[in-house]
């Protein structure tokens, strides 16, 4: 766990490497099985990701999208002086967050989101600094559809610390160089 659990992050699976690769698929080729090994044998990937400052501006843009007009991400109040972040734009920000990018960790692959699940601990305020990390977790699947699962935490950072904002689990699916130029081309 190291630096993860120095702040608290704690994992919510109880598994070896070796349980991983047992339950794992078989046919996942292995230029894929070696990456997600050596992401493993690292603990994490890379260092933090890059510090992210969300702006009012882009709080606004991501309100009108989606149509969250909570005012609690507009204007301060008396639980909250300043506006706060909306959630999801958090994890809007996870791709770039991670440290290289998501398309950096299995190169020549396309990756898509499966899933996620997050579980927020504090309120962000709109111009607070973020980042992220993450570490690779399970390699599931099959030839066709691996599944690589990775835990991440997100902090706040100001000038006196770091304070955990989030924490939880991105799964992602790789698609097969092959069934994308089949996809491409058609039936």
């Amino acid at each position: 766990m190291g630096a993860f659990a120095a702040i608290g992050f704690k994992s919510k699976r109880k598994r070896t490497m070796k349980e991983e690769v047992s339950t794992t698929g078989q046919g996942i080729p292995d230029d894929i099985r070696k990456t997600f090994a050596s992401l493993r044998k690292q603990g994490e990937i890379g260092a933090w990701g890059p510090l992210v400052t969300v702006s009012q501006t882009e709080v606004d843009l991501f309100t009108r999208l989606t149509g969250d007009t909570n005012p609690i991400h507009q204007v301060g109040g008396e639980i909250f002086p300043q506006p706060i972040l909306p959630g999801l734009l958090i994890l809007a920000f996870l791709p770039k967050l991670l440290h290289g990018g998501v398309a950096s960790l299995f190169p020549g692959y396309p990756v898509t989101l499966k899933r996620s699940t997050c579980d927020y601990v504090r309120a962000v305020p709109v111009g607070q600094h973020i980042k992220m990390r993450c570490r690779p977790d399970m390699l599931l699947g099959d030839r066709l559809s691996p599944l690589v699962t990775f835990e991440f935490e997100v902090v706040v950072v100001n000038a006196a610390n770091e304070k955990p904002v989030a924490s939880g689990t991105i799964e992602l699916r790789i698609l097969s160089r092959q069934r994308d130029v089949q996809t491409v081309r058609g039936p």
